[in-house]
């Protein structure tokens, strides 16, 4: 189409291609940076999945291990 267009124009097909090529390459950085902008949240939900799981482990493991021991000595 704007090969078509700079020869019913009569313009410059060079202009009409350098432009063309420059709007193309702004819709690729465009593009690419609202995939770039989505990333951080994907990243966080993952990081919170592979590490609230381990972390609650780590800090409440203990004291419910307390209880089941303590449970069990109380055992009637």
């Amino acid at each position: 189409t704007v090969l078509i267009q700079s020869a019913s124009f009569g313009t410059s097909i060079a202009d009409a291609l350098r432009v063309f090529s420059s709007e193309m390459r702004d819709k690729r950085v465009m593009r690419a940076e609202e995939k770039a902008n989505t990333l951080p949240t994907k990243m966080t939900l993952a990081t919170m999945m592979l590490t609230v799981p381990p972390l609650l482990i780590i800090l409440i493991g203990p004291s419910v291990y307390q209880v089941y021991v303590t449970l069990k000595d109380i055992s009637f």
